[in-house]
């Protein structure tokens, strides 16, 4: 993350955060690993 802070959690909950283009997930703790990889997908699709 270029430029930016270190993120920062709303809701405290996330394990995971991305910060894609200006978009932030937060990927809560639990998540299985084809659902964090279909985010990314999702994510640099729209790049």
């Amino acid at each position: 993350m270029q430029g930016s802070s270190a993120p920062r959690m709303a809701t405290g909950d996330a394990a995971i955060v991305l910060e894609i283009d200006g978009a932030t997930v937060r990927i809560a703790s639990g998540t299985d690993a084809a659902t964090i990889a279909a985010v990314i997908q999702a994510l640099r699709a729209q790049r």
